[in-house]
């Protein structure tokens, strides 16, 4: 069945907008790689994920508008409204997301020193405190010659440290 010219125009401007929406269900997969998944499985996962998304969204799409029949403006239409939306809403969006993330970066890197420092002072604090006790100080290895049972405690204080 042919499609007359007005007819088809129609189906590029609303392929145009399915591109759009396309850009849109690549935001999230945008995020991810700014949030710092970003190994090679990773992307790797991502763009097997993006892909069938998006062959998805082309195929109900030209299976409503174009009863099933795929056509060269169908794909010049979702790519131009992709790259309408990328660099447009998406530049904006990728500036939020750096600005996002560069901030959540800097907290983390406060709350890690701060932690840091304080445990370092408790943990210093901890340990000259048990080094003041005498059952946690070093004990010199005396020889057991002075008597049995000044030696059974000596032996038994040690164990008991360890």
């Amino acid at each position: 069945m042919q499609f007359v010219v007005y007819q088809q125009i129609q189906i590029f401007f609303y392929s145009m907008l399915c591109g759009v929406i396309i850009g849109i269900v690549n935001e999230p997969f945008r995020f991810l790689r700014y949030a710092g998944f970003n190994s090679k499985t990773e992307i790797f996962i991502q763009d097997i994920l993006f892909m069938l998304i998006n062959a998805l969204i082309t195929f109900f799409f030209t299976l409503c508008f174009n009863k099933g029949e795929f056509r060269f403006f169908i794909l010049l239409g979702e790519t131009s409204g992709f790259i309408l939306f990328r660099y447009s809403i998406g530049m904006m969006t990728g500036y939020i997301f750096k600005f996002v993330f560069s901030f959540i970066r800097k907290i983390s890197v406060a709350v890690k020193n701060t932690l840091s420092f304080v445990l370092s002072k408790i943990y210093k604090t901890i340990r000259f405190i048990l080094s003041k006790l005498p059952l946690f100080n070093k004990v010199k290895k005396f020889s057991c010659h002075k008597g049995k049972l000044y030696c059974i405690i000596i032996k038994s204080a040690n164990i008991f440290r360890r």
